[in-house]
Parts: structure tokens; sequence; C-alpha cells
């Protein structure tokens, strides 16, 4: 079902427009594993993770695919979605969806015995899912949380994304998380609305209607805080827009991106101070300059864009997940004195995003 010859971009244009929502996974709304009591915030990637809300496996492949979302769709793929229109994941592929979940329990028991609290993404409902149906059809997805929510200090926000289908999956998030932030007394933010809609036709300019800002595209590093701009996720605007509501005690650096990438997430990692994993290519300007003193791993197209070098799991400055298949990678962190766990994550890369996509991180102890 996997052709190789997809790179990130096409994958995740594709999925974009085309299917995802989730079904339930059985453990209620929220999973809560761990016991929650610290403050949410998060001053830098590489502080020790306290608590994360994590994705959820469950598909539902849409009812047709439109002639706009096809010209994205990889065609080894079409005939799959055509034969399963309409069906959950779990009924379209039973052994491919019981690979996902596993691999996705498996990891979130590496980070319970750690001591992690672990919330999981709700399933969306009906009236969630037909969230700006108008604009896109009912669809929607849960397995990657990172995107449509932010955590910048003790700020919490709930990002603007450049696809409708996407916007939706705020609500499960917010239905997950309401009751853990009102308990630490701290207030969500939801960026403004685009509007009109971003229009997706062939020359259309989908960025004309306001700020734009995906979690992928953001690294917190302290005072400095990177944003990605590759042309397909967030837009100078979204660059604006958390400069001016993080005010003076945040630098806030727009990244120009490579359009063959779509996250700063796709090409960079920042797993302890003084130490990047970096896909050279990615960037026409250099490394941000931030970063420029720092000792760097370089990866390639392939390890960035395949085997999603630079999209880890930190879980302390001495520790964190990485994806099996990335050997080379992982022996250089080692050599840096990381301490490196390779897991196995093809079912969820199968869908354009790794193990960073797969989490977003509430509480880092302060470094």
């Amino acid at each position: 079902m996997k052709d190789p010859s997809i790179n990130r971009r096409t994958l995740l244009k594709g999925m974009a427009t085309a299917f995802l929502s989730l079904a339930g996974f059985g453990m209620g709304p929220m999973a809560r594993l761990g016991r929650a009591s610290v403050r949410p915030g998060v001053s830098h990637e590489w502080g020790t993770l306290k608590e994360a809300v994590v994705g959820s496996p469950y598909v539902l492949i849409p009812e047709n695919l439109s002639p706009e979302v096809r010209r994205w769709f990889p065609r080894s793929w079409l005939a799959f979605f055509d034969a399963h229109a309409g069906k959950t994941l779990a009924e379209a592929d039973p052994v491919f969806f019981r690979r996902l979940e596993s691999q996705m329990t498996a990891v979130m028991k590496v980070l319970t015995d750690r001591g992690v609290t672990v919330h999981r993404a709700p399933e969306m409902t009906r009236v969630e899912l037909a969230y700006m149906d108008s604009a896109f059809p009912a669809c929607g997805s849960q397995l990657y949380p990172r995107d449509p929510l932010l955590v910048v200090g003790d700020r919490f926000i709930e990002t603007e994304l450049f696809f409708p289908f996407r916007r939706r999956e705020r609500f499960g998030i917010r239905r997950a998380l309401d009751r853990r932030f009102a308990q630490a007394k701290m207030a969500r933010v939801s960026m403004p609305p685009l509007v009109p809609p971003p229009v997706y036709g062939k020359g259309a300019d989908p960025w004309g209607c306001g700020a734009v800002l995906e979690g992928g595209d953001v690294l917190v590093l302290g005072r400095d805080i990177l944003v990605g701009l590759s042309g397909h996720a967030s837009n100078p605007e979204g660059v604006r827009w958390l400069a001016g509501f993080l005010g003076a005690g945040h630098r806030v650096h727009g990244v120009r991106l490579s359009p063959h990438v779509l996250h700063l997430d796709c090409c960079l990692s920042t797993p302890k101070e003084g130490l990047a994993v970096a896909y050279p290519e990615a960037f026409p300007d250099g490394l941000p300059q931030c970063l420029r003193r720092w000792e760097t791993i370089d990866v390639s197209a392939a390890e960035a864009l395949e085997g999603f070098a630079c999209n880890g799991l930190i879980l302390d400055e001495k520790a964190l997940i990485l994806t099996a298949g990335v050997p080379r990678v992982a022996d250089r962190l080692r050599a840096a004195g990381q301490e490196v766990m390779e897991v196995p994550f093809d079912a969820v890369t199968f869908f354009g995003g790794s193990l960073r996509c797969w989490h977003q991180a509430l509480v880092r102890e302060s470094v």
C-alpha cells in the first residue's frame, strides 16, 4: 500500500486534503495515564517531559475524493481509498490498524514508565466533524496533536491551521484538556479565525486571509522561538501574530524553509542546548543565527524526509526516542552523549508524521 517514491510533502498534502477522522480509542473520551499536578508550561524543547497529550490511531476514509484532492494524492493509494470509501481504517485494513495502535501504545508505555502523565486526544463528535463542512467535507484527524496547539512558557494557544479539516482537531483536544487547564487556572487562547475561509483552487492565495500557525513549525528555545516558513503551513502573518501575543519577553524568528519540506520539525531538532540535528538543504539561508555555534548532526534527505530523523520525542536533555530506520543518526546522537531509544513507528509515519508530530508537551521542567 505504500509507495516508496512518495516524499513527505506529497504525502502530507494528500493526507491533508483527503482523509483522516477518529472513531474512538476504547478508553473513554480521554486517557490519563499518570497524575498531573504541575502547572503546564514549556520553556525549552529539551526540558524534562512530565506531561503530554498524544495522538489516537483511528482513521475514517472519506466518502469521495474530488478532482482537486486527487491531483495531490499518490496514484498507488487511490484504488485503496476508492475501494474503502466511508470505512474506518480498522474496517479497511484491520492488520495495519492493529499495528498502528500497537506502536502508539508501546511508546505510551515508555512515557508512563518514566513518570510522564499522558493524555490521549479523543474521537471527534459529529458536530465537530461538521465544522466548516461548507469549505471542506466532514473529515478530520487526531493522529497528530502537535499542530493544533502550542505551549510556550505558560501560554496555551490553539493555532489556526492551513487546512480547514485540521481546524476541527482543536475541539476534541479542548474537551480532553479543559479540566486540566481549569485546575491549573491557565487560560486557553485561540488564534483569530481565517476570514474568509481559504480558497484552494489553482492560482489561489490561501494565506491571504489571516495568520496561519502550525505547531510542527514552532521550536521553543527559551526566549528564542523559531517558526518555519515553507510556504505550505505557517505564514509570515502567523509569525507576527505570535510575536505580538508573546510580547517583549520572547524573540520570534521566522525561518525560511525549502518548499520540499512541510514543517520545521521535518528538518530540525534540538535534543539539548548546544546540539542540533538538521537537514541542511532545507535551510536556503542557513541555520537560524541562534544555532550557528551549536554542534550539528547533519542528516540526509532520506534520513529527514523518509526516516524522520529530526522528528524524535525528546524526554530530557540526555534522552530521546527515535524511530527505527535511521541508525547512523542514532549512533551520532549516542556519540554526542545522548541516550537514544529506537522504536518501530512505521505505521504512524505512514500518515506523514512521526514522534514529535504525535505528541505535544504540556509540561517540561524548566532548565
